[in-house]
């Protein structure tokens, strides 16, 4: 426990801990941060698995016990007995509907609602596992999903490590503090074991992070035409792929739809073609999630709705537009605008509020305290900006409100369209409360002043970052025995 203690301690998820006294002297060097960085991903990772492992029982609910007998093979080595004891504790919850459609294809109409992409990547991985390692090929593809998921987590990290440490305008070793401290918080983000599950939540993080980084480089103004260009297409694409995982990644297109009009409009005063390229690319960028949107949509149209799909098309084939995840979403699960808002569900409600109010809080510092969480990064002491740090300063607040949109909206839908209580993962995939997370973590353990942090991390607030990042942590483990054992929340 203590050791658990010093890992969620301000100090020690900020960078490896040092004396106080030592901590200034100590930041001019360089440090293998990387290496710190990937010892507590698998220190974290292996704990979070022997958690899981070691719930007991088939669990609450059978449901993946009842679809894992459908394929009986019996384990012919003690290696397979294990594989198939810890995959079990790791398919709950929707993993039965992922890994069920990776090995039969989505048959039934409510099985659209989950990643038709995803499906598909698990079924080609699973033809990697031999039948040595384990005869059942549900047990194989859910394999599949879990390895996608913990390869895709670690990617997911070390790009947001990278996004962070070119985005902060700082010193380097301040850049490199400040992203270590971010990727520690997605490492350990309330998504728990929903990260290394066969769920989309890691590949969605990993490439979405890639799209954002792709897109904040775009914006730097030493760039090229043809450089910035490529990058936003980059971007969106990256966006995209990550729509097919989740529809939530669709938000992101609001980065791109403020950017054409602010394109647009400085293109229009200026009377010249310059932004042009920049203008063209965002929305072309934007049609890319428009497109990876529709993609699944139309696919589910044409094998319930066209004439020689089905005798009798169903209900959603006639509405404008013919969406089949609405429809599901509503029909099956109760989804739709205060549909969650009911007496019954205050719990959730509660459950949720202390990541709502995270996104919320950090989206509006992102968004109206820009200046102040700039200055917030600066190094203790060092005064004003170098020569240079500027532009990048100016780069860092305009991106880091832009990324706050997708996330604030996010937050929106949550609270009035959602299953409120996912927010706790679905916002693994956003970027700014890690940012400013970080930020506040790398103050408090710095001892830095209100003067340092503009009152956005003011002394008062300062202390409830480091609480946050306890129960951060606290919450990921104890939801991580209970979704292995099959018990809510999901």
């Amino acid at each position: 426990m203590n050791i658990l203690k010093s890992y969620t301690s301000s100090t020690r998820i900020g960078g490896p801990a040092v004396r106080k006294s030592k901590q200034r002297d100590i930041e001019a060097l360089p440090k293998p941060y990387l290496t710190w960085l990937l010892a507590f991903f698998a220190g974290w990772k292996l704990f979070l698995l022997a958690v899981a492992y070691a719930s007991p029982g088939p669990g609450y609910d059978t449901s993946a016990q009842i679809l894992f007998d459908q394929y009986d093979s019996s384990p012919p080595s003690t290696l397979s007995r294990f594989i198939e004891s810890l995959v079990l504790r790791l398919t709950r919850w929707d993993a039965i509907y992922f890994s069920s459609t990776s090995v039969r294809g989505h048959i039934y109409e409510q099985e659209w609602a989950f990643s038709w992409c995803m499906s598909r990547l698990t079924a080609l991985l699973s033809n990697a596992f031999p039948s040595s390692l384990h005869p059942s090929p549900i047990i194989k593809h859910a394999l599949a999903g879990i390895t996608i998921a913990h390869f895709s987590h670690l990617g997911a990290v070390l790009t947001l490590y990278a996004l962070v440490r070119n985005l902060i305008p700082s010193s380097p070793s301040r850049k490199r503090r400040i992203a270590f401290t971010a990727a520690c918080l997605h490492t350990v983000s309330p998504a728990g074991l929903f990260l290394s599950a066969p769920y989309t939540e890691s590949p969605f993080a990993l490439l979405t992070f890639l799209g954002l980084h792709a897109y904040a480089l775009a914006q730097h103004p030493s760039s090229s035409p043809t450089r910035t260009s490529a990058l936003t297409l980059a971007s969106g694409l990256a966006l995209a792929l990550s729509t097919l995982l989740r529809t939530n990644g669709l938000l992101h297109a609001a980065l791109f739809a403020l950017d054409a009009l602010s394109l647009a409009h400085r293109t229009l005063a200026s009377r010249t073609a310059t932004l042009l390229p920049h203008l063209l690319s965002s929305l072309l960028a934007g049609l890319f999630l428009a497109t990876a949107f529709a993609l699944p949509q139309a696919l589910a149209y044409a094998e319930f709705c066209l004439p020689d799909a089905s005798s009798s098309p169903r209900p959603w084939c006639t509405a404008l537009p013919p969406s089949v995840y609405s429809f599901v979403q509503k029909h099956y699960w109760g989804v739709g605008f205060l549909s969650y808002w009911t007496a019954g569900n205050a719990p959730l409600f509660a459950l949720a509020a202390p990541m709502l109010a995270v996104l919320l809080f950090t989206g509006w510092a992102a968004v109206f305290r820009g200046r102040d969480v700039s200055a917030a990064v600066q190094a203790p002491g060092s005064g004003k900006i170098a020569e240079g740090q500027d532009e990048e300063r100016a780069v860092f607040e305009r991106v880091l409100g832009r990324f706050a949109v997708p996330q604030v909206l996010l937050a929106g839908l949550a609270v009035t369209s959602f299953h409120v209580q996912i927010v706790n993962r679905i916002c693994s995939g956003c970027v700014g409360w890690y940012v400013l997370g970080a930020v506040g973590v790398v103050a408090v353990g710095n001892g830095d002043g209100d003067g340092e942090v503009g009152g956005v991390f003011g002394k008062e607030r300062s202390r409830w970052v480091e609480v946050g990042v306890r129960a951060m942590v606290a919450y990921a483990v104890v939801q991580g025995g209970l979704y292995a054992a099959f018990l809510p929340p999901a």
